[in-house]
């Protein structure tokens, strides 16, 4: 059924189950290919620190648990690809950017500032090598599946230059569905990868407020070399990732600039990938403290693919394949 409103999307925009998040899928790889996983990861480690000698500052990223894909050379990933052609790869230019447009509705949980619908609703445009969905206009909608506790005054949320922000008052969580619509049919449209990239997870160094985001039903997530933030899976199957130092100001991405970050930034920050995806869901949260944490976050794998901004010039990031 196609959608006759914006409004309606919202409207419709339901979660997929009574608990607000999708069920437990266990990993797709066995614990032999785990194990040859981790060898490969861990003599590419190797591998990508020598060059970090000679290359200062370049991020270098790795996956941290064997739930998860590890980075490992093309030529071996041609060979794993070729023995077990269920799994998936592709580079950085074949992966799915979503770029915000504009923020159309905003009032995530009907905390406002805008009134109806109680979602936010922002106007896109798709990215990809893919000429099916290259260009397309879509409809992002992010709605909360559990109780938001925000002033209705709350003038963080919305479009922050090229990212979208979500504020979160310290001492709470919010869960929320991010789901893609196609914007002339207002259907759901499933990308091939669907990325999300979440930034800034510091500490506030006064009421100590600590930022958290918890996925699950992920294929994989990348943190950078040097990661200052903690990772930890938990037995339903979620991951938390927590943040670990303080706040120090120029560790914010630069809101007019998405394409480039500097190391500092990728440290503070973590990219979820899933697979043929029209939706996903996650959980924001800041313990106690005080005040209101904000969060930034882009629909591309900005941690692994995004350049690196080193000296004032931006450095294009390694030749990798997830």
């Amino acid at each position: 059924m196609a959608f006759s409103s914006v409004a309606e999307v919202a409207e419709l925009n339901g979660v997929d189950s009574e608990s607000g998040m999708p069920p437990v899928v266990q990993s797709n790889f066995p614990c032999r290919r785990m194990r040859r996983l981790m060898a490969a990861g861990m003599s590419m480690m190797a591998l990508l620190a020598a060059v970090s000698v000679t290359i200062v500052g370049l991020s270098v990223i790795i996956a941290r648990t064997p739930r998860h894909d590890s980075i490992m050379p093309k030529e071996q990933l041609d060979q794993e690809w070729d023995a077990e052609p269920t799994w998936k790869k592709a580079s950085c230019d074949d992966l799915v950017l979503v770029k915000p447009v504009e923020c159309i509705l905003n009032n995530l949980g009907g905390k406002g500032p805008d009134s109806g619908s109680e979602a936010m609703i922002f106007r896109a445009k798709v990215s990809a090598n893919d000429s099916s969905i290259d260009g397309r206009g879509v409809l992002i909608a992010v709605r909360a599946t559990t109780p938001y506790n925000m002033d209705p005054l709350n003038r963080f949320n919305g479009k922050r230059g090229k990212f979208f922000a979500i504020g979160v008052r310290a001492g709470t969580e919010v869960s929320l569905q991010i789901r893609v619509y196609d914007e002339a049919t207002k259907q759901p449209l499933v990308l091939p990868h669907f990325s999300i990239s979440f930034f800034d997870l510091d500490v506030d160094p006064g009421p100590r407020a600590r930022k958290y985001v918890i996925a699950r039903d992920f294929q994989q997530y990348y943190v950078a070399h040097g990661s200052q933030i903690s990772v930890d899976t938990h037995a339903n199957g979620s991951t938390k990732f927590r943040a670990m130092t303080p706040d120090v100001g120029l560790d914010n991405p630069v809101e007019k600039e998405s394409e480039a970050l500097t190391d500092l930034s990728k440290s503070k920050g973590v990219t979820l990938q899933y697979f043929d995806r029209d939706s996903i869901y996650v959980t924001v949260g800041a313990e106690d403290g005080g005040g209101i944490r904000g969060f930034l976050f882009s629909l591309r794998p900005s941690i692994i693919c995004t350049k690196s901004r080193i000296g004032g010039q931006s450095m294009d990031p390694q030749d990798m394949f997830i």
